[in-house]
């Protein structure tokens, strides 16, 4: 992502473009959050598909 708001390859930080920095780390950011997001609905799913299966007695398994 930093190589795109740059122009070229950049494999490192580079100093003096914080603004290339900043945008990189947004983009990674909002990725992670994106997953965790899906994890959680996805665990959400699984527990309540469980409770429904079993009640809510059985959930240690």
């Amino acid at each position: 992502m930093v190589s795109s708001k740059i122009g070229h390859r950049v494999t490192d930080y580079v100093v003096g473009r914080n603004d290339a920095f900043i945008y990189g780390m947004k983009t990674v950011y909002i990725a992670a959050g994106i997953i965790s997001v899906i994890g959680a609905i996805l665990t959400f799913l699984r527990l309540t598909i469980k409770i429904r299966k079993n009640g809510l007695v059985n959930l240690q398994n």
